[in-house]
């Protein structure tokens, strides 16, 4: 038998691979199921309001948020792709007021389809980055794939745009509909101000929308997570909600798991959980937030970044590391070792000790061993990483949780750790290479 059979039979054994691969099944599908999305929507949900939220990062986030204002209660999960967006669409019906659905697309040729089926009388705008960059090759391409959602608007709709992107601002100057624009940095109709990280998780800042000003405490960590609230609260300001409200709303928002997630350990020390992705752009913003939390010491373990072609990869790691450099005390790298070597280069060069900056050779839970041992208040721990490289097992056994899964790559996209069947039986052999895995603890 084929080894590539063999390895699927194994996956498939379990509850997430079997839930990938009828996910994969059920997604060949939409061609036939769309025409009756489309007529779903144009005769039961005619009178619905449908809110498409579009962009390279930060569509969940900011899904529900808005979903959480508007009162869209009926918005779970959040698969984002082909039969996912008809699903979800189809869990709304004519008493719903709003429904909010969140659209991506794997590559060119999608958009187009989607926003015919949807008809949105709203689309929301977060960013353009560089996810799926090896399939479109360029940010330019991206932006003219996403920005068929906003062509499609008619003038009576509205396209609620990030100001500080300047893809998404071109992206703005494609279509016919209103534009309400929201921000930190750029001025905008509905802007951030005076943000401040506080030492246990979470930030304070002012929402100030069209000179009114709104003070805010939320749960979320990071600038670049303020751009959620912020298009949430631009679609409120949009359809007339009232705003105190919105705000006590979205105050009560907590982070999506493993996407910025602040965990207090046993130990006392702080654990950031950012470990569901790593496309450069999230890599970037994770450093940044970890160089302003206050903390006796800054600690990083990062588990690869993806979409990153073999032509830009050595300039790439040594900026990479001076990024590192910069940010933390501590750097645990789980790479290949000339990605590790440029990276450790430019963090010495930016005045990190070399001593400090290790490389991870084996499964992400060996890096348990490997943390200063007095772990404790004051410390900060942000475990960031690819999702093949399932990076958030560390984060689990710190948190406490039995781990025995020790693959060294997976490609179980439909969950994180926290809830797949294997992470506490573990595996015999690894589904992938068939080699038998190591269940030490």
């Amino acid at each position: 038998m084929p080894k590539k059979i063999k390895r699927l039979i194994e996956f498939t054994k379990t509850p997430f691979g079997r839930k990938d691969l009828s996910k994969t099944l059920v997604n060949s599908l939409y061609p036939a199921t769309r025409p009756f999305a489309a007529l779903y929507r144009r005769t039961v949900l005619r009178r619905v309001k449908i809110i498409s939220v579009i962009g390279s990062l930060g569509k969940s986030t900011t899904c529900r948020a808005i979903a959480d204002v508007v009162g869209d209660a009926r918005l779970s999960g959040f698969s984002n792709y082909k039969n996912s967006i008809v699903r979800n669409m189809l869990k709304h019906g004519p008493s719903s007021k709003y429904a909010v659905l969140e659209t991506a697309v794997g590559g060119p040729g999608y958009m187009a389809g989607y926003a015919s089926m949807l008809d949105p009388d709203i689309v929301a705008v977060t960013s353009i980055a560089s996810e799926h960059i090896l399939t479109f090759g360029s940010l330019e391409n991206t932006r003219e794939e996403k920005v068929k959602m906003l062509r499609y608007l008619s003038p009576d709709k509205i396209a609620v745009v990030n100001a500080d992107d300047p893809n998404v601002m071109w992206m703005a100057g494609q279509t016919r509909a209103r534009i309400i624009t929201f921000g930190i940095d750029k001025p905008a109709d509905v802007r951030a101000r005076n943000i401040h990280i506080l030492p246990a998780g979470g930030m304070d800042f002012e929402a100030v929308i069209k000179g009114e000003s709104y003070p805010m405490t939320t749960p979320l960590l990071g600038r670049h997570t303020l751009y959620a609230p912020l298009a949430a609260l631009a679609v409120a300001w949009s359809e007339g909600l009232d705003l105190n409200a919105s705000c006590s709303i979205l105050q009560q928002q907590r982070p999506l798991e493993a996407r910025m997630e602040s965990v207090t350990l046993p130990s006392g020390a702080l654990l950031v959980r950012d470990d569901y992705k790593a496309t450069r752009e999230s890599v970037w913003r994770a450093l940044e937030t970890l160089a302003d939390l206050p903390a006796r010491r800054r600690i990083l373990v990062l588990g690869g970044v993806s979409e990153i072609s073999n032509k830009e990869r050595y300039p790439f790691f040594k900026d990479l590391g001076t990024r590192i450099g910069r940010s933390a005390d501590y750097a645990y790298l789980y790479l290949q070792r000339n990605q590790f070597k440029r990276c450790r280069s430019g963090a010495v060069a930016s005045g990190m000790d070399q001593e400090k900056v290790f490389r991870i050779k084996s499964d992400p839970i060996s890096i348990r061993h490997q943390l200063p041992e007095d772990l404790g208040p004051g410390d900060v721990v942000l475990v960031k990483g690819r999702t093949d490289y399932k990076i958030s097992r560390l984060s689990l056994v710190l948190m406490g949780r039995k781990v025995k899964c020790r693959i060294m790559a997976c490609s179980v996209t439909t969950s994180c750790c926290d809830d797949c069947a294997m992470l506490e039986s573990g595996w015999k052999n690894d589904p992938f290479t068939g080699s038998p895995v190591n269940k030490t603890q």
